[in-house]
């Protein structure tokens, strides 16, 4: 931490300069409290001005709070407009959270579960588009349909298979999703997209690295909104259409007709 009142000059010689962000201390120093945050990136720009940390120093506001229990999935999709923020509980500032902890196993965890659930989703509306048992085979390369068939007749006898789909991979999953359904967007988009939740799922299971810089945590921002959104239309596109009855008009012409939807409220067959 800092102080409002430090020297900029002073924090450089210090060698504090090797954090990006630190909170800002005022009042007595036994007893200091935090008035805001500090970007040590503004000091290395000789275009902003100021002698002291308070000069450049980011207050309190709605922009850099969060609340200590706010869901790390809130945080991250604020990512590109609030990279860093103080954690509060209760009354009290009591932490400081970043996009390097994205990094961290509980992160790791909830972005994992996010994605399995999107996995779960295409698997929904691939049973949604092709009922018949394997009919979504067609829609995979020749090799992986052949490793595939193999998979699932060893499951076959060794009595351990209950869905095929469940020995599909998530590109499998992905590929006959872009394929067979159609979402509002081009495939090209829609195969980059899956391609970029793909890439997040491997990187993420393999605790390899996905936000260890401002830009990676930006992507992963962008990865994670556009897989909300696929998921959204996978979902939508499952829902069934309204039932649709032609209600005769007869305030027109016998010959005229109209429809409305067969839901709670509509009008009855037997109306009029």
């Amino acid at each position: 931490m800092c102080r409002s009142d430090d020297s900029i000059e002073d924090l450089k010689l210090s060698g504090i300069q090797g954090f990006d962000i630190l909170p800002v201390t005022d009042g007595p120093i036994a007893d200091p409290h935090i008035v805001g945050i500090y970007d040590t990136r503004e000091s290395r720009d000789f275009r902003v001005a100021g002698e002291f940390v308070r000069d450049q120093m980011s207050g309190l506001s709605d922009a850099n709070l969060i609340g200590a229990d706010s869901s790390i999935l809130e945080f991250i999709l604020d990512l590109p407009s609030r990279p860093v923020c103080l954690t509060v509980s209760g009354k009290r500032i009591n932490g400081l959270v970043s996009w390097a902890d994205l990094q961290k196993l509980p992160a790791r965890a909830a972005i994992f579960g996010l994605i399995t659930g999107f996995e779960i989703s295409m698997a929904d509306a691939i049973r949604k588009r092709f009922p018949e048992d394997g009919g979504w085979l067609s829609q995979l390369s020749c090799d992986r349909r052949d490793k595939l068939c193999e998979q699932i007749m060893e499951s076959h006898e060794n009595d351990s298979v209950v869905d095929a789909l469940l020995c599909t991979q998530f590109c499998d999953k992905s590929t006959i999703v872009c394929k067979s359904l159609q979402l509002g967007e081009s495939r090209r988009r829609l195969e980059k997209r899956c391609g970029q939740i793909e890439d997040l799922r491997d990187r993420v299971a393999h605790a390899n690295n996905y936000s260890a810089s401002r830009e990676g945590a930006h992507r992963l921002a962008r990865t994670l909104n556009d897989l909300l959104e696929l998921r959204d239309s996978l979902v939508a596109i499952q829902k069934p259409l309204p039932e649709l009855v032609l209600i005769p008009n007869l305030s027109n012409s016998a010959a005229e007709s109209r429809f409305w939807p067969s839901r709670t409220g509509c009008r009855d067959r037997s109306e009029n």
